[in-house]
């Protein structure tokens, strides 16, 4: 099964890369909410070496971090950027079974951040691939970060919610001079089989390490947490979220939830479609009356 998801996830790249090309536009980062427009300051502060933001999906986490990351590239605040994020499909990040280089293995993976780049098109593209192959966009996964250290870097860490509490510190202290980390995740949607993931054990260690926000920011870690609201992928989206939200019936075992109007027996002929049946009752699904 694991083999069959890994498979999966490499076509779903390859088609997509086929479709879209893998270029960027190099437009700044639009603010919709105050959230993210807080959220964007802290990437562009100078003072801010690290910043952590936790939201659901469609929030902006990544794309905000990915349109900064290139706007800081090209006037040359940095060097580099680098990419990464955990590999939770398989165990101790094992990438073997993918064909070519480890940036190649970690495509199906980082083709999220890669979408951002493709969101917006102008005549003014960049070529993310030339940037690959010129080393000023380095693809790592987690674990092979053990005795780096970036400087000059913009490090976008996402989907932190399913790393470990011993990954996030291992990355965290991967940063050398003038070099910005940027982690981002959802602790909804942590796929890890643990206790506590790395992203909720370092929101709690740094709030009981620091005595407010003043200090947190004066130690160069700003911290912005998004919620539903600032969601902007589209009114699906935002309903979908809402949904899962919202508080759950309890139900007993092998107990299902269906609508009434599901539960009521389907008939195959037109024996009710007539003016005097009932349309509230009726479920013929000719007529599709009371379907």
């Amino acid at each position: 099964m694991v083999m069959i998801f890994k498979v999966f996830l490499y076509l779903s790249y390859v088609c997509n890369a086929l479709k879209t090309g893998n270029t960027f536009s190099n437009s700044k980062p639009k603010i919709l909410t105050a959230k993210q427009e807080k959220y964007s300051q802290l990437l562009e502060d100078k003072k801010i070496s690290l910043v952590v933001v936790h939201g659901p999906a469609g929030t902006g986490k990544s794309w905000l971090a990915v349109k900064t990351a290139i706007e800081k590239l090209k006037d040359n605040s940095v060097k580099k950027i680098v990419l990464t994020r955990p590999i939770v499909s398989v165990e101790d990040e094992n990438l073997g079974f993918l064909p070519g280089n480890i940036d190649d293995k970690m495509n199906p993976w980082i083709q999220p951040l890669y979408d951002i780049f493709n969101d917006e098109k102008s005549n003014k593209n960049i070529d993310i691939n030339s940037l690959v192959k010129s080393g000023k966009i380095e693809i790592i996964p987690i674990g092979f970060m053990r005795g780096r250290t970036f400087t000059d870097t913009y490090v976008i860490a996402d989907e932190m919610q399913n790393s470990s509490p011993l990954q996030m510190k291992m990355i965290l202290t991967r940063m050398g001079e003038n070099s910005k980390i940027i982690v981002t995740g959802d602790s909804s949607q942590c796929d890890l089989k643990i206790k506590e993931n790395g992203l909720i054990h370092f929101l709690k260690v740094i709030n009981n390490y620091f005595k407010n926000k003043h200090e947190i920011y004066n130690n160069g870690i700003g911290i912005v947490k998004l919620d539903i609201k600032d969601v902007k992928r589209s009114p699906l989206a935002q309903t979908i979220l809402d949904i899962y939200s919202s508080p759950s019936p309890e139900l007993e075992d092998n107990q299902t939830i269906m609508p009434e109007y599901l539960s009521k027996p389907v008939q195959t002929n037109c024996d009710c479609c007539c003016d005097e049946s009932d349309e509230n009752t009726c479920s013929c699904l000719h007529c599709g009356r009371g379907v």
